[in-house]
Order: structure tokens, then sequence, then C-alpha cells
């Protein structure tokens, strides 16, 4: 990343990370949405974000030319954030944490979770989904009333040929 215009948010950690680093020109960013359209118009080469809040904006914004490279500048786990004064909250968070630590529940969570893929379905997504199966619902529906009608009118067609040969057959037997 040496002299490339990284954008990252100021005092968040990848802020802090990249400050060891002073060949990369950092660049402040106020927000994900801004950086995203920064780097679509070349004023930025990369942005480096947490990895959730940088793949939701892009899944909330349905932003698909922007590449996310999937190799990490660094892992660390998250925090639980609770109002100062929350002692007894803290508390009860801190042993249930420590429980999970001992018993091996944590781990088992995290193995878990480790390589999983995480899919925002926003509402912008959800609704070009439901209109998207809509119309594919009511073009089978047509396809399906299409065919009906074809093999209905081809159904009429035939038991009018054969209605017009039995009368016909009819008359010559009652002349005859």
């Amino acid at each position: 990343m040496k002299g490339k215009r990284i954008g990252v948010i100021k005092e968040s950690f990848p802020y802090e990370l990249l400050m060891a680093y002073p060949e990369i020109e950092l660049v402040l960013i106020s927000g994900l949405k801004e950086a995203f359209n920064d780097i679509r118009m070349n004023k930025l080469d990369a942005v480096v974000v947490d990895r959730w809040s940088g793949k939701y904006i892009l899944a909330e914004e349905e932003i698909t030319d922007i590449e996310v490279i999937p190799t990490f500048l660094e892992s660390q786990y998250s925090r639980i954030a609770v109002q100062k004064g929350e002692k007894e909250l803290l508390d009860l968070i801190n042993s249930g944490m420590e429980t999970m630590r001992e018993d091996g529940t944590m781990e088992k969570v995290l193995e878990e979770w480790r390589f999983e893929r995480v899919f925002y379905f926003t509402f912008g997504i959800m609704r070009n989904i439901l209109i998207r199966t809509l119309i594919i619902v009511i073009a089978i529906i047509i396809l399906i009333a299409g065919y009906l009608v074809n093999k209905y009118r081809k159904l009429s067609q035939k038991l009018q040929v054969d209605v017009a040969s039995r009368t016909t057959c009819c008359r010559l037997r009652t002349q005859n």
C-alpha cells in the first residue's frame, strides 16, 4: 500500500494500525458510503474498515463494482459496550464471558463461525428479490394460461369438426 491513498475513519482500529506505516497516505473519511464513492472516482485507492461494516454498506447501497480483499490486515474479536455506570450489567456480562471461556463454549462458537460467510439482505435487496420473483411467477402463470388456452382451442376445434362430421353423417342416414 506504499504511496497509495487509503481511506480510514479517524480513531478507528484501522487508523491506529496504519499509523505505524508513514509510507501510506492516510485519508480521513467521514463515512463508508462516501469512501466507496471516492474509490469509484479514483480519489482513494482503498478503504480499510471493519469487515462487517464495510460489507453491510456495500450490500445496503447495492455497490457491486468494488472488490473486497479476502485477506485481513489484522483480526480482532468484537467487544461488548455498556453505558458507563452499569457496573452490575458489566459484571454479569464479564462473568458470563469468563464461564464461556472456561467451559469451552467460546471456542466452539468462534470455530463454528470462523469461516462463515454472511449475506446481508437489506430492504432494497429484498424488494428486488420480491419483484423479480413476482415477475417470474406471473410469467409462468401467463405461459401456463397460454398453453391451456391453446390446448382448449384445439380441443374445441376438434369437437366442432367431430360434431360437424356426425351431423353430416346423421343427415346422410336420415336421407337414405
